[in-house]
C-alpha cells in the first residue's frame, strides 16, 4: 500500500473509531464545546463578582507569605520550595497575588528563614509556630495550599485514576483562619500528574485569589 493509502486508511480509522464511541455513548462534541465556552463565561463571571468589593488599601504594601506542601497518609512528606516538578506554581500565584498589592516572598527566602520542623508545625495549625514564622518573615498572612491525591481502579478504562485536591488556606499572622477554598481535578496513572498539578493552577489560580480576597475583604474581624 503507497503511503497516500496508509494515511487514507488510518485517517477513515480515526474517523469511525471517534463516531462509533459518539453513537454508542452519546457523546456530542458540539454540545461538549457549549457546555465548556458555558462554563469558562460562568467562572469569569464568578471571578469578577468576588473581586468587585473594594478594600485595596488593605492590602497595600502588605507581606503574604505562599507556603505549598503534599500531605501523606499520616503528615506532610515534603514541602514545595523550588521543586522542579511544580514549574511556575509559585510564581504564578504569587504573580496574582503582587496584582492585590501584596508582597509576596519567593520559595528560597520562606527556606532560608524557617526551620522544616517549625514548618511542619505551622502546616498542623499550631498557633504559634504560625506566630514564630510571621515573626521571622514579617509576613501579615499566610496561604497553605495543601495537595492530597487518591487513587481509585476506573472499571470503564480498566486503569487505575488519581483525584488530585487542593486545599488553599488564608490565615492571618497569628494562624487564624479568614478564608479557604478548595480545587480538584483527577488524571490516570500513567498521565504526568505534577503536569497535571501545574494545568490546575494556572487554570484556577485568578479563582483560588479572588476568592481568598473576597473572603477578607467581607471579614468583619479585619481591622479597617
Amino acid at each position: 500500500m503507497s503511503l497516500y493509502g496508509k494515511l487514507l486508511f488510518f485517517g477513515l480509522l480515526i474517523g469511525f473509531s471517534a463516531s462509533f464511541y459518539a453513537t454508542c455513548y452519546g457523546f456530542n462534541f458540539d454540545e461538549y464545546e457549549r457546555e465548556q465556552s458555558a462554563e469558562e463565561r460562568g467562572n469569569r463571571d464568578e471571578i469578577q463578582r468576588l473581586i468587585s468589593v473594594s478594600c485595596a488599601k488593605l492590602l497595600k504594601n502588605r507581606t503574604i507569605a505562599l507556603v505549598v506542601a503534599q500531605r501523606s497518609s499520616h503528615d506532610f512528606r515534603h514541602y514545595f520550595y523550588n521543586r522542579a516538578e511544580l514549574g511556575d506554581f509559585y510564581p504564578v500565584l504569587n504573580a496574582k497575588l503582587r496584582r492585590l498589592g501584596l508582597k509576596t516572598f519567593s520559595p528560597s527566602e520562606i527556606k532560608a528563614r524557617i526551620a522544616d520542623a517549625e514548618m511542619q508545625a505551622f502546616l498542623n495549625n499550631d498557633q504559634d509556630a504560625a506566630l514564630n514564622a510571621a515573626s521571622r518573615l514579617g509576613a501579615a498572612f499566610f496561604i497553605k495550599g495543601v495537595i492530597s491525591t487518591r487513587t481509585q481502579f476506573n472499571p470503564v478504562v480498566h486503569i487505575d485514576e488519581i483525584f488530585i485536591t487542593m486545599d488553599f488556606t488564608l490565615t492571618d499572622r497569628r494562624g487564624r483562619e479568614i478564608s479557604a477554598v478548595t480545587i480538584s481535578d483527577s488524571s490516570f496513572s500513567n498521565a504526568d500528574i505534577y503536569g497535571t498539578m501545574r494545568k490546575m493552577v494556572r487554570e484556577k489560580a485568578d479563582y483560588v485569589v479572588a476568592r481568598l480576597y473576597h473572603d477578607y475583604c467581607t471579614d468583619r474581624n479585619v481591622a479597617r
